[in-house]
């Protein structure tokens, strides 16, 4: 194929870094809503919109990105 011929290359925008989460262990997470880890137990295992966790090595973790926006999901 001849150069003339090929259609214009449009270069990609370089790929963005992800946003690096931020992972907090439940004990954080009871600290920063005042309540018990027995309390953030409760809210993590809730049938109706759990709090947002993984598990990684038995140890539950939460992104506190999307525990704020839970937060603000569940606050009147």
């Amino acid at each position: 194929m001849k150069v003339s011929q090929m259609e214009k290359v449009v270069p990609l925008a370089p790929k963005k870094k992800p946003k690096e989460r931020v992972w907090k262990k439940a004990k954080d997470i009871a600290e920063y809503f005042g309540v018990s880890v027995a309390t953030i137990s409760k809210w993590t295992n809730s049938n109706n919109d759990p709090l947002p966790s993984r598990r990684v090595r038995g140890v539950l973790q939460y992104d506190f990105e999307l525990v704020e926006e839970w937060e603000e999901r569940n606050t009147n």
